[in-house]
């Protein structure tokens, strides 16, 4: 696997916004990041997309045991959404953090592509989710962006 030292990372790209929108409309706020241009190896534009998700009825609360459960059924989706869905890797908890992480390879319109799936708790019933992706030779190489863009994430 290549390494990507920090200093390869621009710094913050920040973006503000505001609008005046009825009381009870929900904020569905999502932001997506991609490379300028395709990959010349694989054709696919590496990306990353932070979303956020309500948490169903019956996991509300942010407990370990919640977002387990979150996760769980989360990946069970990416199994019935993608074509070729393989893990790449176990899913797991990462350490005292409460994000979970989910690895995997799929088929999306003829590309072979690796996608990295974080999931964490927001305090108001919702998950913070974050999707990077890339064409499965280039993921290795991408990784510690990936990881440097999730790191310095602040969602609010």
């Amino acid at each position: 696997m290549a390494t990507v030292e920090r200093t390869q990372m621009s710094g913050p790209v920040e973006y503000a916004a505001s609008i005046a929108a009825p009381r009870e409309w929900i904020n569905e706020t999502s932001v997506l990041i991609t490379a300028p241009f395709p990959s010349a190896r694989t054709g696919v534009t590496p990306s990353f997309l932070a979303t956020c998700e309500d948490l169903s009825s019956d996991l509300q609360g942010a407990t370990s045991e919640n977002m387990a459960t979150f996760a769980n059924r989360y990946a069970e989706r990416l199994k019935r959404g993608y074509a070729g869905f393989e893990l790449a890797t176990d899913m797991a908890q990462s350490g005292k953090t409460g994000l979970w992480e989910i690895t995997f390879h799929c088929e999306v319109e003829g590309f072979a592509i690796t996608q990295w799936i974080t999931l964490s708790a927001l305090n108001n019933g919702r998950a913070l989710v974050t999707t990077a992706g890339a064409g499965r030779e280039d993921f290795p190489a991408l990784v510690n962006i990936f990881y440097n863009m999730r790191k310095s994430l602040n969602f609010s």
